[in-house]
C-alpha cells in the first residue's frame, strides 16, 4: 500500500510538473506575443508606407513595361542597346520617385488620426507625380532620391535594358547563366542537365518561371539556342560577314516549353514571309521590306513580364524605409532631405577617397 501511494504521489507530481512546464511555456509564449503585437502596432505606422514604396515601385515598371511593348514597340531586342537601357534608366528614376513620394503620402494617411496638422499640411501631396514640383521638395532632392534609386536597383543586380519586354528572338529579361553552343546542333544530354540547373535557379530567360509546378515532367527547360539558328543564318548572310568571315556565335540559355513553342510559332511566320520575299521579283522588292527575322520576336509580340516579381523591385521598399524610419513627422513631410543629402555626402567622400587611393597607386607603380 505504501508503495503504491508512492507511485501515486510521483506519477501527480509528474502530472503537476507537466501541466506547470506547460503553463509556463504559454505564459512566455503570451507574453512573446503581446510584446510583438505592441511592436507591430507602433510600427504599423511605418509598415504601410514601406509596403506602399514597394508596390508603387513595382507598378512603376510593370506601367513601362506594358507602355514599352504596347505603344514604344521596343524589347530587350532592340537595337542600339543603349535605347532600352536608357528607358530603363528613366524606369527606374521614376519608379524610385514614386516610392519616396508614395511612401510619404501614406505615412500622411495612417497618422491623420494622431496628427491633424500633419495631414493639413499634405494637401499639396495628393498628386503623387505632382509633387516633385512642388517647392518643398526641391529639385535637387528629387535628384538625390533617383540617384540612391538607380544605384540600390543596381546593387539588388537590376539591369536597366531588362526592364522592357523580352523579346523571343533575343535574350530575354531574366537572362543570366548560359552555356557554349559549338553549333546550330542541339544540346547534348550533359548540356541539357546543365540547362535544367540552371532555369531551376534563375528561371526562363524569356518568362523568368521557374518550372516549380513541373514536377514529374522529363524536361522542364529547353536549351534555347540564342539568337535562335533561323536569325543567325539571316545575320551571316550579312555581305560584311560574308567578307570579313566573321560568324554569329551562339549560346544556351534555359527556356520553358511555353516560350520555346512561341518562339517556334513566330520564326516559322517570319521565316515564311523571309521566303516569300526572296522569291518576288526585283521590282517588288523595292517597294516592300526585308523581314528581319531577329526583330520579329519583338514589338508587339513579346513577352509582358510586368507582374513577374524579382529582387530588384524591393528597391522600392529600401527608398520607402529610407524615408520614413526613425524620422520625425516633420522631417518626413520635407522628405527626409537630410538623410538623402548624408548619403550622396557618404557617396561623394567614398568616390574622392577612391580616386586619390588609384591615383596613388599609379604613381607608385610609376
Amino acid at each position: 500500500m505504501g508503495h503504491e501511494n508512492d507511485n501515486n504521489n510521483d506519477s501527480t507530481a509528474v502530472n503537476n510538473g507537466t501541466s506547470w512546464s506547460q503553463q509556463l511555456s504559454l505564459h512566455v509564449l503570451k507574453s512573446c506575443l503581446s510584446e510583438l503585437q505592441k511592436e507591430l502596432r507602433s510600427r504599423k505606422d511605418l509598415l504601410i508606407p514601406t509596403f506602399v514604396g514597394a508596390f508603387a515601385f513595382g507598378s512603376t515598371l510593370a506601367t513601362s513595361t506594358l507602355i514599352q511593348q504596347r505603344l514604344l514597340r521596343m524589347s530587350t531586342g532592340t537595337r542600339p542597346r543603349f535605347i532600352p537601357s536608357s528607358v530603363g534608366i528613366l524606369s527606374v528614376s521614376a519608379a524610385s520617385l514614386a516610392s519616396h513620394y508614395g511612401a510619404i503620402y501614406s505615412y500622411g494617411a495612417t497618422t491623420s488620426k494622431k496628427e491633424t496638422k500633419f495631414v493639413d499640411q499634405f494637401k499639396n501631396y495628393k498628386n503623387i507625380v505632382a509633387t516633385s514640383i512642388e517647392p518643398t521638395l526641391d529639385r535637387r532632392h528629387s535628384l538625390r532620391v533617383v540617384f540612391v534609386g538607380l544605384i540600390v536597383f543596381k546593387l539588388m543586380a537590376g539591369r536597366f535594358w531588362a526592364v522592357a519586354p523580352s523579346s523571343f528572338t533575343s535574350l530575354g529579361s531574366f537572362t543570366r547563366a548560359s552555356l557554349p553552343a559549338r553549333s546550330n546542333s542541339y544540346a547534348s544530354s550533359a548540356q541539357r542537365a546543365a540547362i535544367e540547373r540552371i532555369g531551376s535557379l534563375s528561371g526562363c530567360h524569356t518568362c523568368g518561371s521557374r518550372m516549380m509546378f513541373s514536377i514529374g515532367k522529363k524536361v522542364s527547360f529547353h536549351a534555347d539556342h540564342m539568337p535562335p539558328n533561323a536569325v543567325v543564318k539571316q545575320m551571316n548572310e550579312n555581305w560584311f560577314r560574308k567578307k570579313t568571315g566573321m560568324v554569329v556565335k551562339q549560346r544556351f540559355y534555359p527556356q520553358c516549353a511555353n516560350c520555346s513553342g512561341i518562339q517556334g510559332g513566330i520564326l516559322a511566320s517570319a521565316s515564311n514571309e523571309l521566303k516569300k520575299f526572296k522569291s518576288t521579283n526585283s521590282f517588288a522588292k523595292l517597294s516592300s521590306k526585308k523581314p528581319n527575322l531577329w526583330r520579329s520576336g519583338g514589338g508587339k509580340l513579346a513577352h509582358f513580364h510586368g507582374i513577374r516579381f524579382r529582387v530588384c523591385h524591393l528597391t522600392g521598399a529600401v527608398i520607402a524605409g529610407l524615408t520614413v524610419y526613425d524620422a520625425t513627422p516633420k522631417e518626413i513631410e520635407g522628405g527626409n532631405k537630410s538623410r538623402f543629402s548624408y548619403i550622396e555626402e557618404t557617396i561623394h567622400s567614398m568616390c574622392d577617397r577612391a580616386q586619390i587611393f588609384c591615383t596613388n597607386q599609379f604613381s607608385s607603380d610609376r
